[in-house]
């Protein structure tokens, strides 16, 4: 029984870490690395940006497991591509707080190349962590013909108006206002 309710919990993790959500913590962490380069920011600003990238550090971590976790094929898990990059973005800055890895690092310019590239991993992340939100099975494309109307000042109603009115319109547009519905992407192109 424990058993079951640690799985639904893995599973609840999972859906609330989505790949939108991990897209976004992405470009959070991207802004809180970057933004020290490129500001002159009080120290206490550079320690909290410092700690909330550990936090999205820690939520990549947290996804990573759960999902592996999770997973049927845990071999297809850990070498699929964004599973690889997921794993640089959490390994990468924790192999500075090695002491091994401290002592080379700990020169400054080898210390910002390191945080360069951990913060440069971020980026890929969000642009997949956003495509994969969009949802574009529900949009549906308009059937049938298009719907255009017309008002023109003076008039209490509109009335209906042909495509090829339209064009004309759009070639030579007049004080009369059109309103154009269930538009196909072709249509869309047709009248930009």
């Amino acid at each position: 029984m424990a058993v079951l309710g640690g799985v639904n919990m893995l599973h609840r993790l999972s859906v609330v870490l989505n790949e939108s959500v991990m897209g976004f913590l992405a470009l959070a962490g991207l802004s809180f690395g970057v933004a020290p380069f490129l500001f002159v920011l009080s120290h206490g600003v550079v320690l909290g940006f410092e700690f909330a990238k550990w936090v999205v550090i820690g939520l990549f971590a947290l996804e990573y497991c759960v999902n592996f976790a999770l997973s049927t094929n845990r071999l297809k898990f850990v070498i699929s591509p964004w599973r690889i990059f997921d794993a640089f973005i959490i390994l990468l800055p924790l192999l500075s707080l090695l002491p091994e890895v401290s002592d080379i690092t700990s020169s400054s310019p080898a210390l910002r190349i390191l945080r360069l590239f951990s913060i440069l991993l971020f980026g890929p992340r969000v642009g997949h962590g956003f495509q994969r939100a969009a949802l574009p099975s529900l949009i549906q494309t308009p059937r049938g013909q298009p719907q255009v109307t017309a008002f023109q000042s003076g008039e209490s109603t509109t009335r209906k108006c042909d495509w090829n009115e339209l064009l004309q319109w759009l070639a030579n547009p007049t004080s009369c206002w059109l309103h154009a519905a269930n538009l196909t992407p072709e249509r869309l192109k047709e009248i930009a």
